[in-house]
């Protein structure tokens, strides 16, 4: 009935698992800098000052 036993096809599966393993990885490291990324962004920007109100000439 069947050709090829159950621990044939994972062992012949294993190259492609470790190869979505590591892209797995590289997509999750990717989200947790872009995260850093942000969370530094919002903290260390620099305080902004109110704009001085322009004078303008009375006519």
């Amino acid at each position: 009935f069947l050709v090829h036993s159950f621990a044939d096809t994972v062992a012949a599966k294993f190259p492609m698992y470790v190869v979505r393993a590591l892209g797995g990885t590289l997509f999750l490291l990717g989200a947790i800098i872009m995260c850093y990324n942000l969370w530094k962004t919002v903290t260390d920007s620099p305080e902004r000052k109110p704009a001085a109100a322009a004078a303008v000439p009375a006519e």
